[in-house]
């Protein structure tokens, strides 16, 4: 019965949205094998960041195909406070102060550890009155617990997702009445068992107004979900125009305020590049009134969900002049050919991605690769012992990335990789570092000598988990 309550109580969010899935493979199916570029301009804070909702599971699904490209903004939460993230000691106590203003009805906030049978991180909740519910976890509170506090209903869940903890704290007044108690809230936490300690909450509330105080808030790893799915490509945004000609806004070319920016919770690169964002002139509905007027037929208006179509627009000609690329494949030829200047600073980085969208020399190298495939075919892998041996069209250097759980190195985690720096079609590689007694998940990287790269992790077509499986023997006495 606990889990039928959790799912009926616990708000219904787009990363598990199961419209949001049928209309992306709808989209697909309607393309019927010719390419399409699909653009997502939404997103959630609810979810682990790391790419394991099932709408993130079902993007990269889709994305591995030939002719998929799925485009993501990446969020307009930099300046909002709705992250706070760090790294806990053994029994040591972290205060996260949340700021509560007068008139909100809920909040919902979820905290995201790693390794949960190795770590357990503890947490409390203290009321701007002084109340206070004492530590509870995932062991002690029966993965369930409902109380009041300052006069409101609190529920604290807490689950196992990909092999990670979460507990999620909602505040709510649907039963009781009237609003949440407004002023300093404190969010305690107590590292009971650290191994790494690393720690983030989100906060998802639609109006954005509970926030961490800016002495909290920790602005990285803020791109909204589904932006952190592994295959899609992420966009941030920077500015191209003022709006009315006040030239006290942001500096024309720099990273705008707003445009969220990375890593995901397990490290990987987001956003891959930034595309204009800022007042972009666009068609306006002589029937919609909520939207600015910039003439009568145009509104002007900014945001990453203004720079995200750039980007689609731009992956759309790269796929009609170079045919059967994966989305990956269009990701790499963006982020090659985006540009870099004073603003972007060194690339890649986590505000930029990789600089600048660079429409024109994208389109220009596509037509110029075309016949020309630029991307390594991997064949012919074998696996004996801790041995793994394969083969490329090409010379290329390789990457063999592990982990003991598939779903994390799905998702772009893994503990230990082993590098072969040597350019040639034949590769032999044995994981010297690999434990015994132990079973391990294994993808391939070839990178070609000019930079390009294919990741090859054994799956097959509708089956995204399978990896290249060895077991290391025990001792043998």
């Amino acid at each position: 019965m606990k889990s039928l309550n959790n799912q009926l109580d616990r708000r219904i969010t787009l990363g598990d949205s199961v419209n949001a899935l049928e209309a992306l493979d709808y989209i697909v199916q309607r393309a019927n094998g010719c390419p399409v570029a699909i653009n997502i301009s939404l997103g959630t804070n609810a979810g682990g960041h790391s790419g394991e909702t099932l709408l993130e599971t079902a993007i990269d699904n889709l994305a591995r195909q030939c002719n998929v490209v799925i485009v993501k903004s990446a969020g307009n939460e930099q300046t909002k406070c709705i992250h706070a993230g760090g790294t806990i000691n053994q029994a040591e106590e972290v205060i996260l102060e949340l700021d509560v203003p007068s008139s909100t009805t809920r909040t919902y906030l979820e905290l995201w550890y790693e390794n949960s049978t190795d770590q357990n991180i503890s947490i409390a909740l203290r009321s701007p009155s002084g109340e206070t519910i004492n530590f509870v976890n995932s062991e002690n509170s029966d993965g369930w617990i409902k109380r009041t506090l300052a006069g409101r209903n609190i529920r604290i869940d807490s689950d196992q997702n990909t092999g990670d903890t979460v507990i999620t704290i909602r505040i709510d007044t649907y039963i009781l009445g009237g609003n949440i108690q407004p002023g300093n809230w404190q969010l305690l936490l107590r590292g009971n068992q650290i191994t790494e300690g690393r720690y983030d909450i989100w906060i998802d509330n639609s109006d954005n107004a509970i926030k961490f105080t800016k002495s909290c808030a920790d602005a990285s790893r803020t791109i909204t979900i589904p932006g952190t799915a592994k295959q899609i490509i992420t966009v941030g945004s920077y500015v191209i125009r003022h709006k009315d000609d006040d030239l006290s806004q942001p500096t024309i070319g720099s990273i705008s305020s707003f445009s969220c920016s990375g890593t995901t919770r397990y490290g990987l690169q987001k956003p891959e590049i930034a595309a204009p964002g800022e007042w972009i002139i666009s068609a306006r509905s002589t029937q919609c009134n909520e939207l600015p007027y910039f003439d009568k037929w145009h509104t002007t208006l900014r945001g990453t969900s203004m720079a995200a179509p750039h980007v689609t627009g731009a992956s759309a000609l790269i796929l009609s002049v170079y045919r059967d690329l994966t989305c990956e494949q269009v990701k790499q030829i963006l982020m090659k050919t985006a540009l870099s200047d004073n603003f972007t600073s060194e690339v890649p980085n986590y505000s930029w991605g990789s600089g600048k969208l660079n429409v024109q020399a994208a389109v220009r190298f596509a037509y110029q690769c075309a016949e020309n495939f630029l991307f390594p075919t991997i064949s012919n892998v074998q696996i004996n012992g801790a041995t793994l041996s394969w083969e490329t069209d090409m010379p290329t250097k390789a990457i063999v990335r592990f982990h003991t759980q598939q779903d994390k190195l799905r998702l772009g985690r893994f503990f230990g990789q082993q590098e072969d720096n040597i350019l040639t079609n034949n590769h032999t590689l044995t994981l010297s570092t690999l434990s015994q007694g132990k079973t391990y998940y294994c993808e391939i990287v070839a990178i070609s000598e000019d930079g390009w790269w294919t990741v090859d992790d054994n799956a097959q077509q509708g089956n995204f988990q399978e990896f290249y499986e060895i077991t290391i023997p025990g001792n043998v006495n």
